[in-house]
């Protein structure tokens, strides 16, 4: 076999490991247990970044997101909270992110990873809910 083949084909399986298998947005949403009182939900998920990253919510690990179109949640008591975001690789970023929430309140934070830069920005309900639905669950709860 020549390196033409070789290459994109391990390439291929390098990429399909980083995928995520976890279920839709669509597929866990009607699964999710309702808000308790004095709680409000937060989102946080990538769109097509070149790199995921780590996720801490007030000093507790979250998850890890991947760069496929993945997302992660919790549902937090009212009041400021801080989204820490970690990312390796040629360049280690460290992104940290002060924000407030209500109780009832869900909100959507897109992570953005680039060579040297994350950023995560707040979206409203309505100009994020085509892109979230087809992000995977890179949690660790179990819907069933």
């Amino acid at each position: 076999m020549n390196n033409k083949i070789i290459l994109p084909l391990v390439f291929a399986i390098f990429i399909s490991g980083c995928a995520s298998n976890g279920p839709t947005y669509t597929e866990i949403q009607p699964k999710l247990p309702e808000l308790a009182e004095g709680k409000g939900r937060v989102y946080i998920f990538t769109k097509d970044v070149d790199r995921g990253g780590k996720i801490d919510i007030n000093n507790q690990y979250l998850g890890t997101l991947a760069w496929d179109d993945t997302f992660l949640y919790a549902d937090l008591p009212e009041g400021s909270h801080t989204i820490k975001a970690n990312s390796t690789g040629l360049i280690a970023i460290e992104y940290e992110y002060k924000f407030s929430l209500k109780a009832g309140e869900t909100v959507f934070y897109e992570f953005e990873r680039t060579w040297a830069n994350i950023r995560l920005t707040k979206l409203e309900v309505d100009d994020v809910i085509d892109t979230i639905s087809k992000c995977r669950y890179a949690g660790t709860a179990s819907f069933k």
